[in-house]
Protein backbone atom coordinates (compact mmCIF):
# COMPACT_ATOMS: atom_id res chain seq x y z
CA UNK A 1 0.00 0.00 0.00
CA UNK A 2 2.98 2.28 0.74
CA UNK A 3 4.78 1.54 -2.25
CA UNK A 4 1.41 2.20 -4.20
CA UNK A 5 0.88 5.63 -2.41
CA UNK A 6 4.62 6.31 -2.99
CA UNK A 7 4.56 5.66 -6.90
CA UNK A 8 1.34 8.11 -6.67
CA UNK A 9 3.02 10.67 -5.41
CA UNK A 10 6.47 10.01 -7.95
CA UNK A 11 4.63 10.48 -10.42
CA UNK A 12 1.94 13.71 -9.51
CA UNK A 13 5.40 15.32 -8.86
CA UNK A 14 7.14 14.31 -11.85
CA UNK A 15 3.54 15.27 -14.07
CA UNK A 16 3.50 18.74 -12.19
CA UNK A 17 7.38 19.64 -12.91
CA UNK A 18 7.28 18.56 -16.54
CA UNK A 19 4.07 20.72 -17.35
CA UNK A 20 5.63 23.27 -15.55
CA UNK A 21 8.70 23.09 -17.27
CA UNK A 22 6.83 22.45 -20.72
CA UNK A 23 4.40 25.85 -19.73
CA UNK A 24 7.68 27.41 -19.70
CA UNK A 25 8.94 26.73 -22.59
CA UNK A 26 5.22 27.14 -24.75
CA UNK A 27 5.06 30.86 -23.38
CA UNK A 28 8.78 31.45 -23.89
CA UNK A 29 8.08 29.71 -27.47
CA UNK A 30 5.13 32.14 -28.29
CA UNK A 31 6.59 35.37 -26.81
CA UNK A 32 9.01 34.21 -29.62
CA UNK A 33 6.71 33.46 -32.13
CA UNK A 34 5.42 37.04 -31.78
CA UNK A 35 8.34 38.65 -31.94
CA UNK A 36 9.19 36.80 -35.29
CA UNK A 37 5.84 37.62 -36.56
CA UNK A 38 6.26 41.25 -35.68
CA UNK A 39 9.50 41.69 -37.41
CA UNK A 40 8.76 39.64 -40.45
CA UNK A 41 5.36 41.21 -40.91
CA UNK A 42 6.24 44.58 -39.80
CA UNK A 43 3.59 47.27 -38.37
CA UNK A 44 0.98 46.52 -41.12
CA UNK A 45 1.10 43.37 -41.00
CA UNK A 46 1.19 42.87 -37.50
CA UNK A 47 -1.34 45.18 -37.37
CA UNK A 48 -3.51 42.72 -39.91
CA UNK A 49 -2.97 39.84 -37.87
CA UNK A 50 -3.76 41.11 -34.36
CA UNK A 51 -7.31 42.24 -35.76
CA UNK A 52 -8.14 38.66 -37.49
CA UNK A 53 -6.07 36.47 -34.52
CA UNK A 54 -9.80 37.03 -31.99
CA UNK A 55 -12.16 35.66 -34.31
CA UNK A 56 -9.35 33.12 -35.74
CA UNK A 57 -9.22 32.18 -31.51
CA UNK A 58 -13.18 32.13 -31.56
CA UNK A 59 -13.87 29.84 -34.24
CA UNK A 60 -10.78 27.71 -32.72
CA UNK A 61 -12.70 27.03 -29.48
CA UNK A 62 -16.06 26.14 -31.18
CA UNK A 63 -14.18 23.52 -33.40
CA UNK A 64 -12.43 22.54 -30.06
CA UNK A 65 -15.68 21.66 -28.09
CA UNK A 66 -13.24 21.41 -24.88
CA UNK A 67 -13.43 17.52 -25.52
CA UNK A 68 -9.69 17.94 -24.06
CA UNK A 69 -11.15 18.09 -20.82
CA UNK A 70 -14.14 15.98 -21.51
CA UNK A 71 -11.99 13.09 -22.58
CA UNK A 72 -9.39 13.69 -19.65
CA UNK A 73 -12.00 13.24 -17.08
CA UNK A 74 -13.82 10.35 -18.44
CA UNK A 75 -10.92 8.43 -20.14
CA UNK A 76 -9.56 8.53 -15.69
CA UNK A 77 -12.79 7.79 -14.32
CA UNK A 78 -13.60 4.93 -16.58
CA UNK A 79 -10.06 3.31 -15.95
CA UNK A 80 -11.91 2.51 -12.44
CA UNK A 81 -15.44 2.20 -13.61
CA UNK A 82 -14.88 0.22 -17.12
CA UNK A 83 -18.10 1.45 -18.28
CA UNK A 84 -16.94 2.12 -21.74
CA UNK A 85 -14.84 0.98 -24.06
CA UNK A 86 -11.90 3.12 -24.57
CA UNK A 87 -11.69 2.92 -28.29
CA UNK A 88 -15.69 4.01 -28.17
CA UNK A 89 -14.95 6.74 -26.38
CA UNK A 90 -12.17 8.18 -29.04
CA UNK A 91 -14.88 7.36 -31.98
CA UNK A 92 -17.81 8.69 -30.09
CA UNK A 93 -15.50 11.86 -29.57
CA UNK A 94 -14.25 12.06 -32.95
CA UNK A 95 -17.92 12.06 -34.56
CA UNK A 96 -18.98 14.88 -32.05
CA UNK A 97 -15.93 16.75 -32.82
CA UNK A 98 -16.52 16.12 -36.48
CA UNK A 99 -19.71 17.65 -35.94
CA UNK A 100 -18.41 20.83 -33.77
CA UNK A 101 -16.02 21.41 -36.68
CA UNK A 102 -19.10 21.84 -39.26
CA UNK A 103 -20.89 23.66 -37.06
CA UNK A 104 -18.01 26.28 -36.31
CA UNK A 105 -17.58 26.48 -40.52
CA UNK A 106 -20.93 26.92 -41.21
CA UNK A 107 -21.11 29.60 -38.94
CA UNK A 108 -18.10 30.91 -39.89
CA UNK A 109 -19.20 30.97 -43.61
CA UNK A 110 -22.57 32.88 -43.11
CA UNK A 111 -20.92 35.72 -41.29
CA UNK A 112 -17.05 35.67 -42.87
CA UNK A 113 -18.52 39.02 -45.32
CA UNK A 114 -19.82 41.38 -42.98
CA UNK A 115 -17.32 40.08 -40.01
CA UNK A 116 -14.75 41.43 -42.58
CA UNK A 117 -16.56 44.19 -44.49
CA UNK A 118 -18.77 45.76 -42.16
CA UNK A 119 -17.75 44.77 -38.07
CA UNK A 120 -14.40 44.76 -38.53
CA UNK A 121 -14.40 47.28 -41.47
CA UNK A 122 -11.15 45.27 -42.50
CA UNK A 123 -11.63 43.11 -45.97
CA UNK A 124 -7.93 42.48 -46.15
CA UNK A 125 -8.67 39.92 -43.07
CA UNK A 126 -10.92 37.84 -45.32
CA UNK A 127 -8.43 35.63 -46.54
CA UNK A 128 -6.79 35.27 -42.71
CA UNK A 129 -9.74 34.38 -41.14
CA UNK A 130 -11.18 32.05 -43.32
CA UNK A 131 -7.72 29.95 -44.22
CA UNK A 132 -8.61 28.43 -40.18
CA UNK A 133 -11.03 26.48 -42.42
CA UNK A 134 -9.01 24.07 -43.44
CA UNK A 135 -7.05 23.04 -40.09
CA UNK A 136 -10.79 23.33 -38.01
CA UNK A 137 -10.47 18.83 -37.72
CA UNK A 138 -6.83 18.94 -36.69
CA UNK A 139 -7.68 20.75 -33.51
CA UNK A 140 -10.42 18.57 -32.67
CA UNK A 141 -8.37 15.51 -33.51
CA UNK A 142 -5.59 17.28 -31.31
CA UNK A 143 -8.18 18.15 -28.68
CA UNK A 144 -9.36 13.95 -28.71
CA UNK A 145 -5.70 12.83 -28.64
CA UNK A 146 -4.17 15.26 -25.88
CA UNK A 147 -7.47 14.29 -23.67
CA UNK A 148 -7.09 10.80 -23.83
CA UNK A 149 -3.64 10.77 -23.06
CA UNK A 150 -4.40 13.23 -20.34
CA UNK A 151 -6.94 10.90 -18.80
CA UNK A 152 -4.49 7.97 -18.67
CA UNK A 153 -1.86 10.04 -16.68
CA UNK A 154 0.46 10.32 -19.63
CA UNK A 155 0.14 13.86 -19.61
CA UNK A 156 4.18 14.26 -20.80
CA UNK A 157 2.87 13.04 -24.26
CA UNK A 158 0.24 15.96 -23.91
CA UNK A 159 2.87 18.55 -22.92
CA UNK A 160 5.49 17.61 -25.10
CA UNK A 161 2.87 17.89 -28.29
CA UNK A 162 2.51 21.41 -27.14
CA UNK A 163 6.11 22.19 -27.60
CA UNK A 164 6.41 20.48 -30.79
CA UNK A 165 3.25 22.56 -31.79
CA UNK A 166 5.03 26.00 -31.16
CA UNK A 167 8.28 24.79 -32.91
CA UNK A 168 6.50 23.73 -35.98
CA UNK A 169 4.77 26.60 -36.39
CA UNK A 170 7.96 28.91 -35.30
CA UNK A 171 9.60 26.94 -38.07
CA UNK A 172 7.02 27.02 -40.93
CA UNK A 173 5.84 30.97 -40.25
CA UNK A 174 9.36 31.70 -40.27
CA UNK A 175 10.31 29.83 -43.53
CA UNK A 176 7.35 30.90 -45.53
CA UNK A 177 7.35 34.55 -44.66
CA UNK A 178 11.14 34.66 -45.16
CA UNK A 179 10.56 32.75 -48.77
CA UNK A 180 7.20 34.09 -50.52
CA UNK A 181 7.30 37.29 -48.26
CA UNK A 182 7.12 39.32 -51.91
CA UNK A 183 3.80 38.14 -52.67
CA UNK A 184 2.15 40.96 -49.97
CA UNK A 185 0.38 41.53 -46.91
CA UNK A 186 -2.63 39.68 -47.03
CA UNK A 187 -0.65 36.48 -48.20
CA UNK A 188 1.87 37.16 -45.60
CA UNK A 189 -0.58 37.05 -42.86
CA UNK A 190 -2.71 34.83 -44.18
CA UNK A 191 -0.04 32.14 -44.13
CA UNK A 192 1.29 33.47 -40.93
CA UNK A 193 -2.66 32.35 -39.71
CA UNK A 194 -2.19 28.95 -41.45
CA UNK A 195 1.18 27.88 -39.60
CA UNK A 196 -1.43 27.85 -36.53
CA UNK A 197 -2.50 24.37 -38.46
CA UNK A 198 0.77 23.13 -39.45
CA UNK A 199 2.07 23.03 -35.40
CA UNK A 200 -1.81 21.38 -35.09
CA UNK A 201 -0.84 18.64 -37.80
CA UNK A 202 2.49 18.16 -36.92
CA UNK A 203 1.44 17.48 -33.22
CA UNK A 204 -0.99 15.61 -33.94
CA UNK A 205 0.98 13.26 -36.04
CA UNK A 206 3.53 12.68 -32.79
CA UNK A 207 0.36 11.79 -30.69
CA UNK A 208 -0.93 9.34 -33.12
CA UNK A 209 2.57 7.43 -33.63
CA UNK A 210 2.88 6.45 -29.57
CA UNK A 211 -1.16 6.00 -29.61
CA UNK A 212 -0.71 2.13 -30.33
CA UNK A 213 1.26 2.03 -27.10
CA UNK A 214 -0.44 3.75 -24.82
CA UNK A 215 -4.07 2.73 -25.84
CA UNK A 216 -5.57 0.83 -22.69
CA UNK A 217 -7.81 -1.74 -23.38
CA UNK A 218 -10.74 -1.30 -21.40
CA UNK A 219 -14.07 -3.67 -21.70
CA UNK A 220 -17.18 -1.86 -21.79
CA UNK A 221 -20.60 -1.79 -23.43
CA UNK A 222 -22.17 1.74 -22.74
CA UNK A 223 -22.31 4.29 -24.69
CA UNK A 224 -20.19 7.89 -23.61
CA UNK A 225 -21.62 10.29 -25.95
CA UNK A 226 -24.66 11.64 -23.37
CA UNK A 227 -21.30 12.16 -20.76
CA UNK A 228 -18.71 13.36 -22.80
CA UNK A 229 -21.82 16.07 -24.28
CA UNK A 230 -23.24 16.60 -20.33
CA UNK A 231 -19.07 17.83 -20.01
CA UNK A 232 -17.70 19.96 -23.05
CA UNK A 233 -21.54 21.95 -23.27
CA UNK A 234 -21.32 23.97 -20.05
CA UNK A 235 -17.08 23.82 -20.50
CA UNK A 236 -17.48 25.35 -24.06
CA UNK A 237 -19.84 27.55 -22.59
CA UNK A 238 -17.48 28.87 -20.18
CA UNK A 239 -15.10 29.41 -22.14
CA UNK A 240 -16.83 31.23 -24.85
CA UNK A 241 -17.69 33.91 -22.98
CA UNK A 242 -13.56 34.77 -22.65
CA UNK A 243 -13.36 33.94 -26.49
CA UNK A 244 -16.58 35.71 -27.60
CA UNK A 245 -15.42 39.00 -25.57
CA UNK A 246 -12.09 38.57 -27.43
CA UNK A 247 -13.91 38.44 -30.34
CA UNK A 248 -16.26 41.28 -30.13
CA UNK A 249 -12.94 43.69 -28.80
CA UNK A 250 -12.15 44.42 -31.89
CA UNK A 251 -15.69 45.33 -33.46
CA UNK A 252 -16.54 47.48 -30.44
CA UNK A 253 -13.77 49.49 -30.58
CA UNK A 254 -13.51 49.59 -35.18
CA UNK A 255 -17.60 50.78 -33.87
CA UNK A 256 -16.87 53.47 -31.36
CA UNK A 257 -13.65 54.89 -33.38
CA UNK A 258 -15.93 54.92 -36.37
CA UNK A 259 -18.31 56.96 -35.06
CA UNK A 260 -15.84 59.25 -33.34
CA UNK A 261 -14.46 60.01 -36.51
CA UNK A 262 -11.05 57.90 -37.44
CA UNK A 263 -10.31 56.12 -40.14
CA UNK A 264 -10.03 52.46 -40.54
CA UNK A 265 -6.56 52.43 -41.27
CA UNK A 266 -5.66 54.72 -37.66
CA UNK A 267 -8.38 52.51 -35.92
CA UNK A 268 -6.28 49.30 -36.94
CA UNK A 269 -2.79 50.64 -36.09
CA UNK A 270 -4.53 52.14 -32.45
CA UNK A 271 -5.43 48.46 -31.69
CA UNK A 272 -2.46 46.80 -32.82
CA UNK A 273 -0.55 49.61 -31.00
CA UNK A 274 -2.24 48.14 -27.49
CA UNK A 275 -2.48 44.41 -28.62
CA UNK A 276 0.81 44.14 -30.95
CA UNK A 277 3.33 45.81 -29.06
CA UNK A 278 1.88 47.02 -25.41
CA UNK A 279 0.35 44.46 -23.41
CA UNK A 280 2.47 41.55 -24.52
CA UNK A 281 5.45 43.65 -23.55
CA UNK A 282 3.34 44.03 -20.01
CA UNK A 283 2.39 40.75 -19.57
CA UNK A 284 5.88 39.11 -21.31
CA UNK A 285 6.61 37.26 -17.41
CA UNK A 286 3.13 36.79 -16.85
CA UNK A 287 4.55 33.21 -17.32
CA UNK A 288 6.02 32.83 -13.74
CA UNK A 289 2.92 33.40 -11.97
CA UNK A 290 0.88 31.08 -14.42
CA UNK A 291 3.16 28.18 -13.73
CA UNK A 292 2.68 29.02 -9.56
CA UNK A 293 -0.39 28.93 -10.05
CA UNK A 294 -0.48 25.63 -12.20
CA UNK A 295 1.76 24.25 -9.50
CA UNK A 296 -0.31 25.59 -6.29
CA UNK A 297 -3.52 23.69 -7.07
CA UNK A 298 -3.16 20.17 -6.26
CA UNK A 299 -1.71 21.05 -2.38
CA UNK A 300 -4.59 23.67 -2.10
CA UNK A 301 -7.10 21.38 -3.52
CA UNK A 302 -5.99 18.33 -1.21
CA UNK A 303 -6.12 20.58 2.29
CA UNK A 304 -8.55 22.40 1.41
CA UNK A 305 -10.67 19.00 1.18
CA UNK A 306 -8.56 17.52 4.47
CA UNK A 307 -10.20 21.21 5.95
CA UNK A 308 -6.62 22.00 7.18
CA UNK A 309 -7.24 25.71 6.52
CA UNK A 310 -4.33 26.87 8.40
CA UNK A 311 -1.88 25.37 5.86
CA UNK A 312 -4.33 26.67 2.92
CA UNK A 313 -3.68 30.20 4.21
CA UNK A 314 -0.34 29.80 4.07
CA UNK A 315 0.61 27.83 1.01
CA UNK A 316 -1.93 31.16 -0.26
CA UNK A 317 0.05 33.65 1.17
CA UNK A 318 3.08 32.22 -0.64
CA UNK A 319 2.13 31.85 -3.84
CA UNK A 320 0.60 35.38 -3.75
CA UNK A 321 3.96 36.68 -3.13
CA UNK A 322 6.22 34.65 -5.23
CA UNK A 323 3.72 36.18 -7.95
CA UNK A 324 4.09 39.60 -6.78
CA UNK A 325 7.27 39.64 -6.11
CA UNK A 326 8.86 39.21 -9.50
CA UNK A 327 6.33 41.09 -10.95
CA UNK A 328 7.53 44.19 -8.77
CA UNK A 329 10.87 43.92 -10.33
CA UNK A 330 9.47 43.58 -13.84
CA UNK A 331 7.28 46.91 -13.29
CA UNK A 332 10.86 48.90 -12.34
CA UNK A 333 12.61 47.13 -14.90
CA UNK A 334 9.88 48.22 -17.45
CA UNK A 335 8.70 51.85 -16.02
CA UNK A 336 12.34 52.76 -16.57
CA UNK A 337 13.53 51.21 -19.64
CA UNK A 338 10.14 51.04 -21.68
CA UNK A 339 11.62 52.22 -25.15
CA UNK A 340 14.83 50.41 -25.23
CA UNK A 341 13.10 47.06 -24.24
CA UNK A 342 10.36 47.54 -26.71
CA UNK A 343 13.14 48.34 -29.46
CA UNK A 344 15.13 45.00 -28.02
CA UNK A 345 11.91 42.71 -28.74
CA UNK A 346 9.81 44.22 -31.22
CA UNK A 347 12.55 46.30 -33.11
CA UNK A 348 10.23 49.57 -33.15
CA UNK A 349 9.03 52.32 -30.19
CA UNK A 350 5.44 52.09 -31.15
CA UNK A 351 3.56 51.15 -27.20
CA UNK A 352 6.74 52.24 -25.61
CA UNK A 353 4.24 55.27 -24.12
CA UNK A 354 1.18 52.55 -23.08
CA UNK A 355 3.69 50.72 -20.89
CA UNK A 356 5.04 53.41 -19.24
CA UNK A 357 1.78 55.10 -18.46
CA UNK A 358 -0.11 51.97 -17.40
CA UNK A 359 2.48 49.49 -16.21
CA UNK A 360 1.84 50.04 -12.19
CA UNK A 361 -1.81 48.80 -12.68
CA UNK A 362 -0.96 45.96 -14.43
CA UNK A 363 0.74 45.33 -11.30
CA UNK A 364 -1.91 43.65 -9.72
CA UNK A 365 -2.66 41.23 -12.90
CA UNK A 366 0.57 39.13 -11.66
CA UNK A 367 -1.13 37.96 -8.72
CA UNK A 368 -4.80 37.15 -11.17
CA UNK A 369 -3.75 33.65 -12.10
CA UNK A 370 -2.93 32.21 -9.19
CA UNK A 371 -6.18 33.74 -7.31
CA UNK A 372 -8.20 32.31 -10.25
CA UNK A 373 -6.95 28.91 -9.74
CA UNK A 374 -6.94 29.08 -5.94
CA UNK A 375 -10.61 29.47 -6.15
CA UNK A 376 -10.88 26.78 -8.86
CA UNK A 377 -9.19 24.44 -6.28
CA UNK A 378 -12.03 25.16 -3.75
CA UNK A 379 -14.74 24.39 -5.73
CA UNK A 380 -15.43 28.44 -6.83
CA UNK A 381 -15.93 27.45 -10.67
CA UNK A 382 -20.01 29.00 -10.29
CA UNK A 383 -18.72 32.07 -8.75
CA UNK A 384 -15.75 32.61 -10.91
CA UNK A 385 -18.16 32.31 -14.28
CA UNK A 386 -20.55 34.85 -12.49
CA UNK A 387 -17.28 36.88 -12.22
CA UNK A 388 -16.36 36.51 -15.71
CA UNK A 389 -19.59 37.75 -17.45
CA UNK A 390 -19.47 40.70 -15.13
CA UNK A 391 -16.10 41.70 -15.84
CA UNK A 392 -16.00 40.94 -20.10
CA UNK A 393 -19.31 42.85 -20.29
CA UNK A 394 -17.84 45.98 -18.45
CA UNK A 395 -14.64 45.73 -20.27
CA UNK A 396 -17.03 45.85 -23.67
CA UNK A 397 -19.00 48.55 -22.17
CA UNK A 398 -15.42 50.60 -21.32
CA UNK A 399 -14.16 50.44 -24.87
CA UNK A 400 -17.27 51.86 -26.24
CA UNK A 401 -18.17 54.50 -23.89
CA UNK A 402 -14.59 55.90 -22.97
CA UNK A 403 -13.66 56.33 -26.85
CA UNK A 404 -16.26 59.47 -26.22
CA UNK A 405 -14.73 61.05 -23.13
CA UNK A 406 -12.28 63.91 -24.39
CA UNK A 407 -8.61 63.48 -23.89
CA UNK A 408 -9.27 59.60 -23.58
CA UNK A 409 -10.71 58.56 -27.61
CA UNK A 410 -8.66 55.95 -28.75
CA UNK A 411 -7.06 55.04 -25.54
CA UNK A 412 -10.18 53.55 -24.20
CA UNK A 413 -9.19 50.30 -25.04
CA UNK A 414 -6.37 50.25 -22.62
CA UNK A 415 -7.88 51.86 -20.02
CA UNK A 416 -10.88 49.21 -20.51
CA UNK A 417 -8.21 46.58 -20.14
CA UNK A 418 -6.70 47.82 -17.13
CA UNK A 419 -9.67 49.08 -14.92
CA UNK A 420 -11.08 45.53 -15.90
CA UNK A 421 -7.95 43.97 -14.76
CA UNK A 422 -7.83 45.61 -11.75
CA UNK A 423 -11.30 45.00 -11.34
CA UNK A 424 -10.78 41.25 -11.19
CA UNK A 425 -7.83 41.37 -9.39
CA UNK A 426 -9.66 42.95 -6.34
CA UNK A 427 -13.01 41.30 -6.41
CA UNK A 428 -11.28 37.32 -6.33
CA UNK A 429 -9.07 38.51 -4.15
CA UNK A 430 -11.92 39.85 -1.39
CA UNK A 431 -13.50 36.93 -2.39
CA UNK A 432 -10.97 34.49 -1.42
CA UNK A 433 -10.28 36.55 1.69
CA UNK A 434 -14.05 36.24 2.67
CA UNK A 435 -14.77 32.82 2.28
CA UNK A 436 -11.22 31.45 3.51
CA UNK A 437 -10.60 33.99 6.36
CA UNK A 438 -7.34 35.62 5.10
CA UNK A 439 -5.72 37.84 6.62
CA UNK A 440 -2.78 39.95 5.53
CA UNK A 441 -0.11 40.76 8.10
CA UNK A 442 0.54 44.52 8.18
CA UNK A 443 4.28 43.45 8.46
CA UNK A 444 4.28 41.79 5.23
CA UNK A 445 2.29 44.52 3.47
CA UNK A 446 4.80 47.23 5.24
CA UNK A 447 7.82 45.48 3.78
CA UNK A 448 5.95 44.88 0.07
CA UNK A 449 5.73 48.72 0.16
CA UNK A 450 9.34 49.24 1.15
CA UNK A 451 10.74 46.93 -1.43
CA UNK A 452 8.66 48.66 -4.22
CA UNK A 453 9.99 52.26 -3.22
CA UNK A 454 13.76 50.34 -2.99
CA UNK A 455 13.82 48.37 -6.58
CA UNK A 456 12.07 51.90 -8.37
CA UNK A 457 14.57 54.26 -6.50
CA UNK A 458 17.71 51.19 -7.51
CA UNK A 459 16.48 51.10 -10.78
CA UNK A 460 16.19 54.49 -11.54
CA UNK A 461 19.31 55.47 -10.17
CA UNK A 462 20.89 52.41 -12.45
CA UNK A 463 19.40 54.19 -15.63
CA UNK A 464 21.75 57.22 -14.51
CA UNK A 465 24.83 55.89 -13.94
CA UNK A 466 25.17 52.96 -16.13
CA UNK A 467 24.37 53.49 -20.17
CA UNK A 468 23.37 49.74 -20.75
CA UNK A 469 20.00 48.90 -19.82
CA UNK A 470 20.65 45.05 -19.85
CA UNK A 471 23.03 45.57 -17.28
CA UNK A 472 21.31 47.84 -15.13
CA UNK A 473 18.02 45.35 -15.29
CA UNK A 474 20.69 42.45 -14.14
CA UNK A 475 21.78 44.45 -11.01
CA UNK A 476 18.57 45.21 -10.25
CA UNK A 477 17.79 41.82 -10.49
CA UNK A 478 20.77 40.75 -7.84
CA UNK A 479 19.67 43.86 -5.78
CA UNK A 480 16.02 42.97 -5.69
CA UNK A 481 16.64 39.50 -4.82
CA UNK A 482 19.27 40.95 -1.42
CA UNK A 483 16.13 43.33 -0.52
CA UNK A 484 13.76 40.64 -0.22
CA UNK A 485 16.00 38.67 2.07
CA UNK A 486 16.73 41.65 4.36
CA UNK A 487 12.86 42.45 4.85
CA UNK A 488 12.34 38.48 5.27
CA UNK A 489 9.74 38.34 2.92
CA UNK A 490 9.82 34.87 1.48
CA UNK A 491 11.86 31.95 2.93
CA UNK A 492 14.54 31.22 0.61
Amino acid sequence: MKKNIFKFKNSLVRNTIILIICSLLVKGLSLFNRIVLTRLLGNDGISLYIIALPSVMLFMSIAGFSLNIALAKIVSENLITKKYSNKTILKKSLFIGIISSLVATTILLLIIKPLTTEWLKQENTFYPIISIIIFLPFIVCNNIMRGYYNGINKVNISAYANVIEQVARIAFSTLILILLSKYGIVFSVTMAIFSMGIGEIISLIYEIVLLKKNIIHVKGESSPTKEILSISFPTTASRLITSFTTFLEPIIFTLALTLAGYSKNNIIYKYSEVNAYAIPLITMFSFVSTSIATSIIPSISQNYADKKYDIVRNLIEKSLLFSILPGILITSILFNFSEEYMQLIFGTNIGSNYVKLFIFPFLLFYIEPPIISILQAIGKSKQLFIFSIISNITKLVLIFSLTFINKIFYHSLIIAMVLNSVLVTLTTLFYLKNIINLKFKSQKLISIIILIILILTTTYLLKLKINNFIIASIISGILSIIYIKILKLIDF
